[in-house]
């Protein structure tokens, strides 16, 4: 999708949908919070790196606070992921939160995201086998799944 008028903020009423071969849209139920870069207070710095670092397993483009809204019990939810394959890196160094990210975090996190690897791995081959993702992408998000630690330990100087 692009905005129909490139001057407004929002892309609500502002979307032109585009039907570009491969593209699959989905449009997530509403939910009760605002972007994280205009409620700055509402950060939850582990579920933050938890979404960056399931959303690295895809390199899926745009990590930032617009892109992950926020509510006032800390619950956090990830939008706009698109062009999977893409992103280099995991967190980026332009956000100025991820300086206050401490490896202790990433390992906590890490545990989380690696418990039952294997059940994990299924739901995800199964969920880009639906939306018929090409093969070679199926298996580069394994491969990003299984190196995660080694790359979130490079990208952070550890």
């Amino acid at each position: 999708s692009k905005k129909k008028d490139k001057t407004l903020d929002t892309w609500e009423e502002n979307t032109e949908w585009l039907d570009a071969k491969g593209t699959v849209y989905s449009l997530m139920d509403r939910v009760d919070g605002g972007r994280l870069s205009w409620n700055k207070d509402r950060i939850n710095m582990r579920e933050l790196v938890k979404i960056g670092l399931f959303r690295s397993i895809f390199r899926v483009t745009d990590f930032n606070l617009t892109n992950v809204l926020g509510n006032e019990k800390g619950e956090l939810w990830s939008i706009d992921e698109h062009q999977i394959g893409i992103k280099k890196n995991i967190f980026g160094r332009k956000c100025g939160w991820v300086k206050d990210i401490t490896k202790e975090l990433v390992d906590e996190v890490l545990e989380d995201l690696m418990e039952h690897y294997c059940e994990k791995v299924k739901m995800i081959v199964k969920q880009m086998k639906k939306y018929k993702f090409q093969k070679e992408e199926i298996i580069e998000c394994g491969k990003n799944y299984k190196r995660l630690k080694k790359r979130v330990y490079k990208e952070m100087g550890w």
